[in-house]
């Protein structure tokens, strides 16, 4: 990349199209935790879990192209 703008645009897209992933499993998890019967707590823990480390990866995601706007820029 040559330029600020697109690095940053680089950037913005690829979070774009990572939390859409992130935001189907999340979902999935809350639909299979949902369908999870209480008395099977190692399932309800997993899937509340993967809940959490979807929503953390997609606030990660959101500060992805703030992050880009300042990385520095190398000659190849």
């Amino acid at each position: 990349m040559n330029t600020r703008e697109e690095l940053v645009a680089f950037a913005a897209s690829t979070a774009h199209e990572l939390k859409n992933a992130v935001a189907a499993i999340a979902m999935a998890a809350e639909m299979a935790l949902d369908e999870t019967p209480e008395d099977v707590p190692e399932l309800q823990a997993l899937l509340t879990r993967m809940q959490g480390s979807a929503s953390r990866l997609a606030a990660l995601l959101d500060t992805l192209p703030a992050a880009a706007s300042v990385w520095p820029l190398t000659d190849d």
